[in-house]
Parts: structure tokens; C-alpha cells; sequence
């Protein structure tokens, strides 16, 4: 789950910075999401759980890259260590807002902000389904006599997607 979170995180930050500069090279891209996931400012204030997953989704020498640019690389890392392909969320409404909160600022702030905005909704959603999945366990066995023990998945179920909900939303909130 560590890799494929920092996958997705490289990814959308990809995205994020080809919304800001649509004529941006892969050198010039390559180069920006190298710094910003490499940069102990930045990166300082992250769990060194997070910030090791993320380098080691891109490797600080150039060298060890599987590919010419970052979105080669992440597309054949990705594959090598078998983790599926996930839908990519745009991040409009935060680019846009982020123009006039993030006035005159580098894009690569801005692009690192929607990171650690992006990387803690993950966490939130993570610990939701948990957290949320155990609570509508433990209420679906109030039920498990009457229902025949089918409240006890239902509750799962539904405590899983309304905790991740509430986690991923509360999270990018408090951002």
C-alpha cells in the first residue's frame, strides 16, 4: 500500500505540474518532480516512513531510473513490482484555487503543497476504512441474532466506505 501511494503521489504530482505549465518538457518535469520529492525542506516534515517510500519510488541517482523521463519511469516501475494502474484524480478545483491562494508563488510550492494536501487525505482515508470497518463491524453484531449474521458484513461494509469518505474529506480539510 506504501508503494502504491507514493506511485499515485508522483503521479498526481505530474499531473498537477503539467496543469501549470502545459508546455513543460519531460526534462524540465523530470527534473522538478526529482527535486521537490528530494528536497529536505519540504520533505523534512514528512514521516520518514512516507518520505523513504516516495525517494524510493524515485531514486535520488538518475541513473537507476527505468526510463528517459519521470512518466516512463513510473509507468515501468510500477509495473515491475506489480501494482495495478490507478485513475488519476485531475485536482482541478485545487490548481484553480491554489493560483489565487499561492499568488506569485513558484509552481513547485504550489505543486509540493498539493502533495502533502494529496499524501494526508490518503492517510485520512486509510485510517477511516479502519477505523470506520471495525465501528460497523461491531454494530452489525448487535444486530447478528435477528439478521442471521448479515448485518455484521453490511455493517463492515458500510462503515468501511462511509470511514474512508469521512477520512479522505475531513483530512483534505484540515489541509
Amino acid at each position: 500500500l506504501r508503494l502504491q501511494c507514493a506511485a499515485t503521489t508522483v503521479a498526481q504530482l505530474c499531473i498537477i505540474l503539467r496543469k501549470f505549465d502545459p508546455s513543460i518538457s519531460e526534462e524540465e518535469l523530470s527534473a522538478t518532480v526529482h527535486a521537490i520529492v528530494h528536497c529536505q525542506k519540504l520533505g523534512g516534515s514528512l514521516c520518514t516512513v512516507l518520505r523513504s517510500a516516495l525517494q524510493g519510488c524515485v531514486p535520488r541517482d538518475r541513473q537507476q531510473w527505468l526510463g528517459s523521463d519521470i512518466e516512463h519511469h513510473l509507468i515501468r516501475w510500477r509495473l515491475r513490482r506489480g501494482l495495478p494502474s490507478t485513475v488519476m484524480c485531475q485536482l482541478t478545483a485545487f490548481v484553480g484555487s491554489a493560483r489565487h491562494f499561492f499568488n506569485g508563488a513558484p509552481p513547485v510550492v504550489v505543486a509540493g503543497a498539493a502533495v502533502l494536501g494529496t499524501m494526508l487525505g490518503t492517510m485520512g482515508a486509510t485510517v477511516g476504512l479502519f477505523v470506520g470497518g471495525s465501528l460497523g463491524a461491531a454494530s452489525g453484531t448487535l444486530l447478528a441474532i435477528p439478521t442471521l449474521g448479515l448485518s455484521v458484513p453490511l455493517g463492515l461494509v458500510s462503515g468501511c466506505a462511509l470511514g474512508s469518505c469521512a477520512g479522505c474529506f475531513g483530512t483534505l480539510g484540515a489541509a
